[in-house]
């Protein structure tokens, strides 16, 4: 399974922190979504896994950032709509 991380206003978001049943919501929902997008993309190549990371400043602002071979990335961005 790939790795999604989010981020928002510089506070990494963990089960312990998010704020209310509606933001655990709306991340969970993002959190789908992003998942579905990359479901045919591989989580790993030669034993490093594709990292994605959502980042901003509110829900509404969020940026998506990966790391790992460069292969996945690339492939990634493709499933994302990026490239």
């Amino acid at each position: 399974m790939i790795d999604i991380k989010m981020t928002i206003n510089g506070r990494p978001l963990t089960e312990d922190n998010i704020r209310d049943e509606l933001e655990r919501a709306v991340l969970e929902q993002i959190r789908v979504h992003v998942q579905d997008q990359l479901k045919n993309v591989p989580s790993e190549l030669n034993g490093e896994r594709l990292h994605v990371e959502l980042q901003g400043s509110d829900l509404d602002n969020l940026s998506v950032h990966l790391s790992g071979p460069d292969q996945l990335i690339e492939q990634a961005k493709q499933a994302l709509g990026a490239e």
